[in-house]
């Protein structure tokens, strides 16, 4: 047989709600990325909300906050309709947000 070798995939879900107060939170500890091949991240909808609500993430809990950063130090926004890929954030993860009521599903993939 020729071709990409399956690998299947477990996936566990994690559920956090971010303050609205722009400070950084863990949303993933280093122990639940230790073994990480595969994220998604996504806004979870509640009863009555209309739109997405957007958050920043990040790679440390003080990522680089001035100019252009392409080493990894930055942080990404996402207007909250998630994202996925096959990254594996070994040091865990963090996000913010300034809007009220935004709760984060995080699927990793093992």
């Amino acid at each position: 047989m020729s071709g990409f070798e399956y690998i299947p995939k477990c996936g566990k879900i994690y559920v956090v709600t971010l303050p609205s107060s722009n400070a950084w939170t863990q949303i993933l500890t280093e122990a639940q990325a230790k073994s990480c091949r595969g994220i998604k991240i996504k806004t979870r909808f509640v009863l009555g909300q209309a739109t997405a609500k957007y958050f920043d993430y990040a790679f440390s809990a003080t990522p680089n906050e001035t100019g252009s950063v392409t080493n990894g130090t930055g942080y990404g926004t996402n207007s909250g309709s998630g994202f996925g890929d096959v990254l594996s954030p070994t040091s865990g993860m963090w996000a913010r947000t300034t809007q009220t009521g935004v709760i984060l599903e995080i699927q990793v993939y093992d």
